[in-house]
């Protein structure tokens, strides 16, 4: 009979300076799957109707955290993926009823972090961390950080979207009656870096540069609309002029995105039985800007 292991006890640490701290807040992870390159090996004159390889080095793989949001968190992170940062991690999995742990170190950088902000749903975030090198079993670091505390997240309830057309004045909108926000989903580009000298068989990656990035954002169609504020109209006219447009999205705790984009992709949904909706990307033209209260 096995003394199998039950997910919720696994914890992943961070380095920070000269001391490990805790990802907190993560609700789901999935491990990285390594692949190893396939070499062909056929040669002529050999017997077999069958191709033959070798395998080659190894492709690291990806982490994928989800974590409820937090500002602190968030912004720790953001600032780390903006600055490119090779980050040291730990995983420990738990193996019994004693505070002893398997622990496995891997060094990644922070590729993407999208936020999922819905009005009546807690807001997560993304952390998508992709390995560069080889992940290594190590013993248990000491000292250990504390272990982690509950960490209860937020509602999208409040979130409040603005829009301005044009950047030298502007004059922000309110859009009104959105219910999702989800976004910015830009991710770090990187390269497969391999060298006659490194240790292992496990490439490393060179981070390089970030992609355009989205605000996904749906809201309800109505026509008492309130004054001033935008509407279907609005941000259908937006799109099809091209108009460049300055964004900021506040979060319920005060934190909040700021950016410069264009409207596109404008879909209207319109359900038989239902309420009709629209939705829209605002597509990234700049760096976002994320700032915690």
């Amino acid at each position: 009979m096995g003394n199998f292991l039950i997910g919720k006890n696994t914890r992943i640490l961070y380095k920070s300076g000269t001391n490990y701290l805790n990802v907190e807040g993560i609700k789901s992870i999935t491990l990285p799957s390594d692949s190893p390159d396939e070499l062909d090996t056929a040669q002529y004159g050999v017997a077999g109707d069958f191709d033959s390889f070798m395998p080659g080095l190894i492709t690291a793989g990806t982490f994928g955290l989800t974590q409820d949001y937090t500002e602190a968190a968030y912004d720790t992170f953001f600032t780390l993926m903006l600055a490119k940062t090779n980050i040291e991690f730990v995983i420990l999995f738990k193996i019994d009823d004693t505070p002893t742990y398997d622990a496995y170190k891997f060094n990644a950088y922070v590729t993407g972090m999208p936020i999922t902000c819905s009005v009546g749903e807690i807001m997560t975030n993304e952390l998508n961390l992709q390995l560069t090198g080889q992940m290594t079993k190590i013993t248990t670091p000491s000292p250990l950080p504390a272990v982690p505390t509950q960490v209860y997240g937020i509602k999208g309830l409040g979130t409040q979207i603005k829009i301005a057309k044009d950047e030298t004045t502007p004059t922000y909108k309110d859009l009104i009656f959105a219910y999702e926000c989800n976004g910015p989903d830009f991710t770090l580009s990187y390269e497969d870096i391999a060298y006659f000298e490194m240790a292992g068989i496990v490439k490393e990656k060179l981070p390089l540069t970030f992609s355009v990035g989205n605000f996904e954002i749906t809201s309800i169609v109505a026509t008492d609309t309130v004054t001033g504020a935008l509407k279907y109209d609005d941000i259908l006219g937006y799109a099809q002029i091209s108009q460049k447009c300055l964004i900021t999205i506040t979060y319920p705790d005060g934190s909040y995105f700021s950016g410069k984009g264009y409207v596109m992709d404008v879909n209207r949904d319109v359900p038989i039985k239902g309420k009709q909706s629209y939705s829209f990307s605002f597509r990234l033209t700049e760096k976002p800007t994320f700032t915690k209260v």
